[in-house]
């Protein structure tokens, strides 16, 4: 009887993974921009004859887009601003500490950590520090590609400014074409005393503190495997666990399923990409179409959108590297070792939780 429930909740918990979702509405054009921010970059770099700095450019759309198109234009400032800065001082404190050995990996665990930390402020603070994690993460694992540093900072940012100013012009085409239609949107707001009370109230508890201390535990762990087995391509569990890990306290939350698969499927798809090394020309079209449907996949089929994120990154990284069956390896490892930690963090989060539950009077 026992087994037969097991096999009931398995089998629901698999088929809402798989389930694409018909509710929500997406705009044709947000995904045409999308593949721009990407593309871009990538096709003035293969004019000029070095397709790898477009490709890290490129990475620097990846926390702007969509931003509000088609809302009121304060809105969306303020959407694209909140997205930029954190892209842009992730990106410099990356080429900082990209070559600053154990000081450089343990303030990038407690910046991590604070970040999450700060992110129980309010629903903004939530997105902008996962953000910043999030971009942290992933140029230092482009660092890890790149001699250049400094270099790699402005192409990020000149990506980053460029997917901006493509969503200005796109919300401003929006805007023009819905005419007297578009209004602010006005939300009722706690008032920032009301915020810093409930969230300093929160930091006082273990809940307010778990998700920081397990996003702290579990990239201090990533950190270790990366330095106990130099070489193999560890760094990429550090970005699995910030792909993966949330604020829930579910042991096995339907994302982490979503992601983890998303994540090995997209890690296959791009490897097998590299090692097949298209031309120019079908690799721009595959990269166009790929970021193109993000915005929809995110919406709709996170398992898909997953797998997409990852091979984008991949192919950002690993395009014009010699490619060995090693490296896939290495990958699937770390993204199932990365998937482990986070769901063994949960687990014993959780019986923190109850343990302090119990004890309280």
């Amino acid at each position: 009887m026992l087994n037969d429930s097991y096999k009931a909740r398995a089998k629901a918990h698999i088929g809402e993974a798989l389930r694409w979702n018909p509710e929500t509405e997406i705009e044709f054009g947000e995904g045409i921009v999308a593949g721009l921010g990407f593309v871009g970059p990538i096709i003035l770099a293969a004019i000029l004859g070095n397709l790898s700095l477009g490709l890290a450019a490129s990475a620097g759309s990846l926390p702007i887009a969509p931003q509000a198109a088609g809302r009121g234009a304060g809105e969306q400032a303020r959407a694209i601003a909140l997205a930029l800065l954190p892209t842009i001082g992730a990106a410099g404190l990356a080429v900082a500490l990209a070559d600053a050995g154990w000081a450089g990996r343990i303030l990038v665990v407690l910046l991590a950590g604070g970040a999450a930390l700060v992110g129980g402020y309010s629903r903004t603070a939530a997105i902008v520090t996962t953000r910043f994690t999030l971009f942290l993460i992933i140029t230092l694992s482009l660092a890890a590609t790149m001699s250049h540093r400094l270099l790699l900072m402005l192409l990020l940012t000149g990506g980053a400014v460029w997917t901006a100013l493509l969503w200005l012009l796109f919300g401003m085409f929006a805007r023009t074409m819905r005419g007297s239609q578009v209004v602010e949107e006005v939300r009722p707001s706690s008032t920032r005393a009301e915020k810093f009370a409930r969230w300093s109230a929160s930091i006082r508890r273990f809940s307010g503190l778990q998700y920081a201390l397990k996003l702290a535990f579990c990239l201090a762990a990533a950190a270790l495997f990366d330095i106990a087995y130099p070489g193999h391509h560890l760094h990429w569990i550090s970005l699995t666990v910030v792909l993966l890990a949330q604020r829930r306290t579910d042991l096995m939350p339907i994302k982490i399923t979503q992601r983890a698969l998303g994540a090995a499927l997209g890690g296959i798809v791009a490897g097998l990409g590299v090692a097949a090394h298209p031309p120019v020309g079908l690799l721009i079209a595959g990269i166009g179409l790929i970021a193109g449907t993000r915005p929809l996949l995110k919406m709709r089929h996170y398992l898909s959108y997953s797998a997409m994120m990852t091979t984008l990154i991949v192919l950002m990284m690993d395009f014009e590297q010699p490619l060995e069956a090693l490296v896939l390896v290495d990958r699937t490892i770390a993204t199932l070792i990365g998937g482990g930690l986070v769901i063994v963090a949960n687990l014993a989060g959780e019986r923190i939780a109850t343990r302090l539950a119990r004890q309280q009077p």
